[in-house]
């Protein structure tokens, strides 16, 4: 569910999705979970089959916590979620949990703990044989290459990630999800260089692939960049039908777009400049307050990154902005905000170079 880019064969995507894409079952589902194995432990103590029942949950509910924002309890259950899969031996719940701590490193925009984290992950899959898993971690390799800004590399893993998940398409094991996310990081690849129209046709491929498929909750991420990409390069109107769909797509899924989709505070942000630039100003504060909710919750840097420099486009605009809209979300100088961006880039590789 939290996943922007789940690990599934394209049969299971499609027996997934329906429940994947349903947050509020997702809660339920992980709390009567627990409940039941707690109660089972309680009853009949940690017998085999009830030991990887635990692992198993701990995995999943790392792997909730982090997508939750609560990045410190992430951390600890995944932890705990490795020692326990370690102990019981069996080699992919061991992978599984590791993949989670990748995950909880992009999520944090993390690329010394993701690279740390990716190359061990890496290492054991190629030793256990499971090349699906072996693929996602060069995967992540090439993105904490990314967010450390050493782009001689990138290309390199992606390409090796998506050879391997050809390869297995040629014996039946179709990963589309997983090609769709390595053309995904070959758009932040080509971002991080200023290589925009290059990285739109990436984010665009992703955007048609992902919708081919119906992987509704994954495109908000695209979306949202390539609807950046559009206000880098002054297609400001392109960019709005771009945040448009995203919203269309919350509609699809019967969710709030805060709150189901993938690159939601991204897309607020990127919203409320639009709407200053239609002197909409009512809106565009609605949008800056929600993208500052998000900010705040999710903690994620390249949320506030987006943020700041969205802030910073208004400063363009300022002569004609009402005194109150500005008041309420221009609260810093021009320079503090500035500071602000420039430090947040060594930790988010794709949005160096923007001003």
């Amino acid at each position: 569910m939290h996943e922007v880019f789940p690990t599934l064969v394209d049969q299971d995507l499609m027996h997934y999705i329906p429940t994947a894409e349903d947050v509020n079952y997702t809660q339920k589902a992980l709390a009567d979970a627990w409940e039941i194995m707690n109660r089972l432990f309680r009853t009949e103590g940690g017998s085999p089959g009830l030991l990887r029942m635990e692992r198993d949950l701990y995995i999943l509910k790392g792997g909730y916590l982090w997508w939750s924002g609560r990045y410190d309890d992430a951390g600890y259950m995944l932890r705990g979620a490795v020692r326990k899969a370690v102990s019981i031996g069996e080699p992919e719940p061991v992978i599984k949990a590791g993949v989670q701590m990748c995950y909880l490193a992009i999520q944090r925009d993390d690329a010394k703990r993701l690279s740390f984290c990716a190359e061990k992950l890496y290492r054991f899959a190629k030793k256990t044989g499971y090349r699906h898993w072996e693929g996602v971690a060069l995967r992540f390799i090439a993105i904490a290459r990314i967010l450390a800004g050493r782009h001689g590399e990138v290309e390199k893993y992606l390409l090796m990630s998506t050879m391997i998940f050809e390869k297995l398409e040629e014996k039946g094991q179709n990963y589309t999800v997983c090609l769709i996310a390595a053309e995904h990081f070959r758009g932040d690849w080509k971002l991080a260089q200023r290589e925009i129209e290059e990285a739109l046709s990436f984010y665009e491929n992703c955007i048609n692939i992902g919708e081919s498929i119906a992987l509704f909750r994954a495109l908000g991420l695209s979306l949202a960049k390539a609807a950046f990409c559009l206000m880098l390069l002054g297609r400001y109107k392109d960019a709005e039908v771009y945040l448009q769909r995203m919203g269309k797509i919350c509609n699809i899924m019967h969710t709030d777009w805060e709150d189901g989709l993938q690159g939601g505070g991204i897309a607020f942000s990127l919203m409320g400049l639009i709407n200053c630039l239609k002197k909409d100003w009512y809106h565009a504060g609605i949008c800056f307050t929600v993208a500052k909710r998000l900010v705040n919750e999710t903690r994620r840097p390249i949320w506030q990154a987006m943020l700041f420099w969205a802030k910073l486009e208004l400063f363009k605009m300022r002569d004609d902005m009402p005194r109150e809209f500005a008041e309420s979300v221009l609260k810093h100088p021009r320079e503090w905000y500035e500071e602000q961006l420039e430090l947040l880039r060594y930790k988010v590789g794709w949005i160096k170079g923007y001003e």
